[in-house]
């Protein structure tokens, strides 16, 4: 769904304007310090792009963008657009919600919501239910992967919402859809092991040099309070929304036993068998042939071979499940035009080329010098909080954290903490729609998350984590972790 007007009239194409003015003043833009040139277009590429995605659509800016990058870098578009296409969370967002619709499609996701409405001692306690829902999504967050858990939990909180009588689009079903991918981020940065946990860690033992190593189990258990500190406060902002939870308290449960069908119950067998295939390589010893096998296919692959199997498998002689079809509804396209920009202009923005990471350096270096460790901890909080919700995690992550640990060795900062800070608040990045693939889920979603309450939910959800972070976040790692 569109954010655009559905009438157009002159305020419409007044945004359009602005929109490819923007877009375009980086050709009219002299470089500025480390900036080039090529940096100024590529800057201004991004800021329209984020105006035509607040204000317009997501699918036309995206197309612009990419088109843009090509023609200020000299290279071929369809070089750009075989990149973002190609690029791994494109094709995971297609394989799973193709996946995923199968398993709605024969209802699992309403056997799921049923089964979790009827858990007794959540019956009129609505917050209850919420906690426990929040502790799930952590839980799934942390055994399995974001993009699974994403794409299983939203269809629960669907029918939920829809089973209690809650407004698409409302308060309620907004911040619940929020919370899954707020949520499952914690879960996935408290695993030691995960892409993103690693690229910091990787650049701390790096920095630290030979003989350095982080004590992972100790890693876990100190994320795992962070993060129920951190579900903690977002359960207090949801109660300050002062939302009404009349439908959930007063919901009548049926006396009719929920079983699953025939269906479900092959659908049942293909979800369990591929969450078991992901997280079995992190059980299972690593010299196991399956083990090295299934980790080499990883999300993608696992998905994948399941839909073959959908695809093969008949019933009574009849197909089980038209994928080509399932696919053609269950995709969803302005989400995956959303991704294919991010993939392009996020690896343009931390190209060396453009000066603009040099740039930034230059803005902030100043700031964080002469500081003492506690003020360093919070002008870096503070500055990892901002830019994240306009350059992409992944590429700040990546290239700020060796920075961070340069500027925190002046100020005798410990570098652990300094990592820490990167890997818990830069995973924050859901203010706006190209500060993060999740941000991109949330923004895009507009059926069940309202663009207000997408913004205000991400401005709150940062800031919430910023403050608990440097009260509880800073001098936890600070008495775990000495150096």
């Amino acid at each position: 769904m569109s954010n655009v007007a559905k009438k157009d009239g002159a305020s419409y194409w007044i945004r359009v304007a602005i929109w490819l003015i923007l877009s375009f003043a980086g050709w009219l833009t002299p470089a500025v310090g480390p900036v080039t040139d090529y940096g100024m277009k590529i800057l201004f590429i991004f800021v329209g792009l984020m105006f035509g995605w607040i204000c317009l659509d997501l699918i036309y800016p995206s197309f612009l963008s990419v088109v843009l990058v090509a023609i200020a870098s000299g290279e071929p578009a369809s070089t750009f657009f075989y990149a973002g296409f190609s690029s791994e969370i494109v094709v995971v967002i297609i394989v799973l919600t193709t996946f995923i619709a199968y398993a709605n499609k024969v209802g699992l996701d309403n056997y799921i919501a049923q089964k979790f409405l009827r858990i007794r001692f959540m019956q009129g306690r609505p917050w209850l239910f919420v906690t426990v829902f929040m502790l799930l999504i952590y839980v799934l967050g942390l055994m399995v992967s974001i993009y699974p858990t994403i794409f299983l939990l939203w269809p629960v909180t669907y029918k939920i919402c829809d089973e209690a009588g809650f407004e698409r689009g409302g308060k309620f079903s907004s911040y619940m859809c929020f919370a899954i991918t707020f949520i499952c981020g914690l879960g996935m940065l408290s695993k030691p092991f995960s892409p993103w946990s690693l690229v910091g860690l990787n650049a701390l033992n790096t920095f630290m040099g030979e003989g350095f190593t982080i004590n992972y189990s100790l890693y876990t258990a100190y994320m795992f309070i962070v993060s129920m500190a951190t579900i903690a406060g977002f359960l207090i902002v949801g109660m300050l929304m002062r939302m009404d939870l009349t439908p959930l308290k007063n919901y009548k449960v049926s006396d009719e036993k929920v079983t699953l069908t025939h269906d479900q119950k092959i659908g049942a067998v293909f979800f369990i068998a591929y969450f078991a295939m992901l997280y079995a390589p992190s059980l299972l010893p690593e010299n196991w042939a399956v083990t090295k096998l299934l980790d080499q296919m990883g999300l993608l692959g696992v998905g994948a071979i399941l839909l073959i199997f959908l695809g093969v498998a008949r019933k009574k002689g009849e197909k089980l499940c038209q994928v080509d079809k399932l696919a053609q509804n269950a995709v969803p396209w302005q989400i995956v035009f959303l991704m294919v920009s991010n993939a392009v202009i996020g690896p343009e923005i931390s190209n060396a080329d453009t000066g603009l990471i040099k740039g930034i350096n230059v803005v902030f270096a100043p700031l964080v010098q002469g500081l003492s460790p506690i003020m360093f901890y919070i002008v870096l909080i503070l500055l990892y909080g901002l830019v994240t919700q306009f350059v992409h995690n992944v590429v700040l992550l990546a290239v700020f954290t060796p920075v961070a640990l340069q500027f925190g060795t002046l100020v005798g900062a410990n570098p652990i903490t300094v990592t820490f800070i990167g890997i818990v608040i830069l995973s924050t990045a859901l203010a706006t729609a190209g500060a993060s693939s999740r941000s991109g889920l949330v923004f895009a979603n507009t059926e069940w998350i309202a663009p207000k309450w997408a913004y205000f939910l991400g401005v709150l959800g940062v800031v919430m984590t910023m403050v608990i972070y440097a009260v509880v976040g800073v001098p936890l790692a600070n008495v775990m972790f000495p150096v």
